[in-house]
């Protein structure tokens, strides 16, 4: 299936430039990489929503990637998760197309433009995931229509805004628009094999929005490295296990 990531993760090329190769076309040639999604619906459109997320285990020095897109009632869409690098650190991010305007949170938080397949507004911080901490990632409209988005580490006791972000239209997030994936973007380097993925694990729990409990439809793979991913759906959420074997 086509790469939902393609879009988010070129963004990180300022960062990760020695790994993200090739990054500047949605058509461009692809290494293979393992990668698996989650879809789940709102019982309605949502003025917020919260996706608990727990890196159970860890690929290491690696470039993976899990998040949860979703569309809102207008023209703009989005992607919020967090991200290990192979050179040891790691991001929390938010990157919305058609954003107009972006204020940065706190604790180092930061914003900037982009312009790749369509322009917006991407909130950054620069810390990674620790693996078994149980996260909480969450957007949460605002009374002057714009969103915010945070983390919580609920193991820690900490809260990190990434920062708020504002555009034109609908500002409510469609009930049917979510998915929550895990990519390896070393798929930007076409000499990518399915040998080179480790393996990690990690579980979406039961996403919360302000019109109830999300639920997940089903699952499915990337196209390439299908024999080293899989997705089981529980009472507890969604596990993702990609890498599996390395």
């Amino acid at each position: 299936m086509l790469r939902k990531i393609k879009l988010a993760a070129v963004l990180t090329t300022a960062l990760a430039a020695t790994v993200l190769n090739g990054a500047g076309s949605a058509h461009a040639a692809t290494g293979e990489t393992p990668g698996t999604y989650s879809p789940w619906s709102a019982p309605g459109d949502a003025s917020w929503f919260t996706m608990p997320m727990n890196l159970e285990h860890d690929p290491g020095d690696y470039n993976a990637y899990w998040s949860t897109q979703f569309s809102f009632t207008g023209s703009a869409s989005g992607y919020l998760g967090f991200q290990t690098h192979a050179d040891g650190n790691g991001m929390f991010l938010v990157s919305v197309w058609n954003g107009t305007s972006a204020t940065p949170g706190d604790h180092g938080s930061y914003c900037s433009d982009f312009s790749e397949g369509g322009t917006g507004k991407t909130c950054r911080n620069d810390s990674r995931p620790v693996a078994g901490h149980q996260y909480e990632l969450s957007g949460v409209r605002q009374d002057d229509g714009r969103w915010q988005f945070l983390s919580k580490d609920l193991t820690a006791g900490t809260t990190v805004v990434l920062g708020t972000i504002g555009f034109a239209g609908g500002n409510a997030i469609s009930a049917g628009s979510f998915d929550s994936w895990t990519e390896y973007f070393d798929w930007n380097n076409p000499a990518t094999r399915c040998s080179d993925a480790k393996y990690s694990k990690l579980l979406f729990g039961v996403p919360r929005t302000s019109a109830g409990t999300g639920t997940y439809g089903t699952p499915s793979k990337s196209s390439t490295c299908q024999n080293l991913a899989k997705v089981t759906l529980s009472g507890a959420g969604a596990l993702h296990e990609d890498g599996i074997g390395q």
